[in-house]
């Protein structure tokens, strides 16, 4: 490649910049904002001095950067400044177009004299103020986005505390055990040791009542603790022979021994035989039922 090819290239990239066949850049919005506060400032129309010269010269570098052909750039000058003659509005647009300046949100704003009041009224947020400093600018943004949040917050909240709801506090330390350990190990404790009740009779029981009233006497659930030993001490007895007979207790009513379960029964003469009819027509395999003395 030589340098005759470059020189070709460099022409077609100033043609192409000149007549409209650049690529859009994200410079629109720069000159959107340029032109908004060119109007808001000098309407109807630029002045024909120094300061109005200077910012038509920084309009079109803007308007070129942001793709825009001569034709539009000719309109754009007869808008802003009529009163600049055809030949200086061609001097203006070779100039331009020969070599064109590439604006910043800073130099925009350090060109035009844009200050904070100006770009918070006219939106001009691409280009940035000459009267504060950028830090002072993210400190700020931060600030409202952080402000924006708390509303949303506040006006989604349902009224209650954040964080998680305070709990109750714990068993152990409402009973005033030294700790959670010991408060388990007493209970368990205290649940081991006390005496435990038969379960309830099956339905077919309760079918040949008819009323008459049945109360369940409380059995030892294991036969050690029935002699008030342990389980180790029971079959070690057991084995060796020297197990004691298991305690009698006294039934102040009738007791009757129905399927294994003893009830304590406030039975009539006519509930028995009932009972007894009940246990021959069953076989005896289910419901046998003795009278005991």
């Amino acid at each position: 490649m030589n340098a005759t090819d470059d020189t070709d290239k460099t022409k077609a990239a100033k043609l192409a910049r000149r007549y409209g066949r650049g690529k859009a850049k994200v410079a629109n919005f720069l000159n959107t904002q340029v032109r908004r506060f060119l109007v808001d400032r000098h309407r109807p129309h630029l002045p024909d001095n120094k300061i109005g010269r200077d910012h038509l010269f920084v309009a079109c570098h803007v308007a070129v950067n942001a793709g825009a052909d001569e034709p539009k750039l000719r309109r754009r000058i007869k808008a802003m400044a009529p009163w600049l003659s055809e030949p200086e509005t061609s001097v203006l647009i070779d100039k331009v177009y020969g070599k064109p300046l590439h604006y910043g949100p800073a130099g925009i704003g350090c060109a035009l004299g844009v200050t904070d009041a100006d770009r918070s009224r006219l939106s001009l947020w691409n280009i940035r103020p000459v009267d504060v400093t950028q830090e002072y600018l993210v400190k700020r943004r931060k600030a409202k986005k952080a402000a924006h949040k708390r509303d949303v917050r506040a006006e989604n909240s349902s009224g209650r505390k954040a964080g998680r709801p305070a709990k109750d506090a714990p068993a152990w330390k409402v009973a005033g055990a030294s700790s959670k350990a010991t408060y388990y190990r007493n209970l368990k404790r205290a649940k081991t040791e006390s005496p435990g009740e038969t379960k309830t009779p099956s339905p077919a029981i309760f079918s040949c009542m008819y009323g008459d009233a049945i109360k369940v006497s409380p059995l030892s659930l294991t036969p050690w603790a029935a002699l008030g030993m342990k389980r180790a001490t029971y079959f070690r007895h057991k084995k060796a022979g020297t197990l004691p007979r298991q305690p009698v207790v006294q039934a102040t009513a009738p007791t009757t021994l129905i399927g294994g379960i003893n009830l304590r029964l406030s039975a009539s003469p006519a509930f028995r035989s009932r009972l007894a009819a009940t246990s021959s027509a069953s076989g005896g395999k289910q419901h046998r039922a003795r009278a005991l003395a």
